[in-house]
């Protein structure tokens, strides 16, 4: 079991995590053990930037939380991951949970947020290739789509469209005026590709919520370089 997520960060995940081990012990459950991320609070950033096929050289991620949305420019070379360019981190586009209204024009309006911020993110291209985009959401997919009866913050996006990878993939494709191919994943789904523990594994994530995904849900991962290193939060 590989544990991380932005409550982990630094010194507290190291404190935490032999006493956590120990609680498992006690309880008859010495079998399972747990490691700490290295991506402390970008586990999602980084299965992201390991979705396949590799780009030439970059993809953009995005991981939009309840409380904030974290960004970053994947970088690779040879068809590996060597690098993940920290975006600052902003503000989430949610409101609190007991004022999430779900009337067309609102959702309407936090859509336009987060495509301003998908879009703002992408940098001028030197060639024609199709623009790599990466997008998780605290919110559980079905084939690309919210469960209907999902009213959270990011579920009533599904008033938009009836798919809405589909939708969103074309809402990009219009705004930038270029190709784009989009992965779109639940926040718990991206944190587990950034691992590669197999079948008997599962990835939790301790933030705003607990999350949690399996780290055998795809094949064709693209390879972590040995020497990849998460860069410091770069402006824009």
């Amino acid at each position: 079991m590989v544990i991380g997520g932005g409550l982990l960060s630094g010194r507290l995940g190291e404190l935490a995590l032999p006493i956590a081990q120990a609680v498992l012990e006690a309880h008859g459950a010495a079998d399972m053990r747990l490691t700490l991320s290295p991506f402390g609070a970008h586990l999602a950033l980084v299965g992201l930037a390991r979705c396949g096929p590799a780009p030439a050289a970059s993809r953009y991620v995005f991981d939009f939380g309840q409380t904030s949305i974290k960004r970053g420019i994947a970088r690779y070379r040879d068809g590996r991951l060597t690098q993940l360019d920290r975006l600052p981190t902003l503000a989430s586009v949610c409101p609190p949970v007991s004022d999430i209204a779900h009337g067309r024009a609102e959702v309407t309006q936090q859509w336009a947020q987060m495509l301003t911020i998908l879009s703002e993110a992408v940098l001028p291209a030197a060639d024609s290739r199709p623009i790599e985009i990466g997008v998780c959401l605290a919110c559980y997919l079905f084939d690309g789509h919210p469960a209907p009866e999902d009213d959270g913050c990011y579920g009533r996006l599904s008033r938009l469209a009836p798919n809405l990878r589909d939708w969103m993939h074309e809402q990009l494709e219009e705004h930038l005026g270029r190709a784009v191919r989009l992965d779109l994943l639940h926040d718990g789904s991206a944190a587990a590709l950034s691992e590669d523990g197999g079948r008997d594994s599962i990835v939790l994530t301790i933030g705003t919520a607990l999350g949690s995904g399996f780290s055998d849900v795809a094949d064709g991962l693209i390879e972590v370089a040995s020497e990849f290193r998460l860069a410091s939060p770069t402006p824009q």
